[in-house]
């Protein structure tokens, strides 16, 4: 990298750095930004592009976004056209009929435990609840996995008040081309509303759950103390 594109990079994460607040119906929310990511900026024609098609593929499910960040080396260079994919990239979500109102009767710790039971209940039972174990099956799905097919790798961590879980899917990007994809979502709860905070990143290796796992606990951790 340039200095040019080095000196670029680091105002855009100053520029980013500071946490967005937001509202959530009457709840007001903090959102920390993930180091080294920055914020999407819809004044930006390609950032706004990317926007709308995820609000559009939102509208048909239960989900809201509240915010996207992307890692900024890659944001720049998708600015640019230099890179036609966002590879790196985390979301803040939530549910929209809970936007309005505070999730009934249970605290974070609760809804982290209901969260982690329910998706072991339906996930695939031959694979554990374990990082190594979902870093066994991320190997061996990632060579079966059919186009545009998703498939639950199951439950990689339970520490109160967050459950983590991952997915892994095989994506047709915008130009044709084939990209294999983790999701880990991490789901909680703050001043009464239901959080889910995924981090996106592209399948590199066997190992590639765990280091995922490492820098989104920190992220969520952040997340959490910002808005106690």
């Amino acid at each position: 990298m340039s200095s040019s594109a080095r000196l670029i990079v680091s105002l855009l994460i100053i520029a980013s750095a500071e946490a967005k607040e937001v509202n959530i119906g009457a709840a007001s929310v903090n959102l920390p930004v993930p180091d080294g990511f920055c914020e999407l900026d819809p004044t930006n024609q390609n950032d706004a592009h990317h926007i709308k098609f995820i609000n559009d593929a939102f509208a048909a499910t239960s989900n809201r976004l509240i915010a996207e960040y992307v890692e900024c080396t890659q944001l720049i260079d998708w600015r640019i056209g230099k890179r036609k994919v966002l590879d790196d990239f985390v979301q803040y979500q939530t549910e929209l009929r809970f936007i309005d109102s505070s999730f009934p009767s249970r605290d974070a710790a609760e809804l982290a435990k209901a969260s982690c039971d329910y998706l072991r209940s339906s996930g695939d039972k031959t694979i554990k609840q374990t990082v190594s174990e979902a870093n066994k099956a991320l190997d061996q799905i990632s060579k079966t996995i059919r186009i545009n097919e998703g498939r639950f790798l199951g439950v990689v961590a339970e520490v109160s008040p967050v459950c983590y879980a991952a997915w892994l899917h095989n994506l047709t990007t915008d130009f044709g081309t084939q990209k294999i994809q983790v999701a880990l979502s991490a789901t909680t709860q703050v001043k009464g509303k239901v959080i889910y905070y995924y981090f996106f990143s592209p399948y590199v290796n066997s190992d590639t759950i765990a280091r995922m796992l490492a820098k989104h606990r920190a992220n969520v951790d952040a997340f959490i103390k910002a808005n106690q």
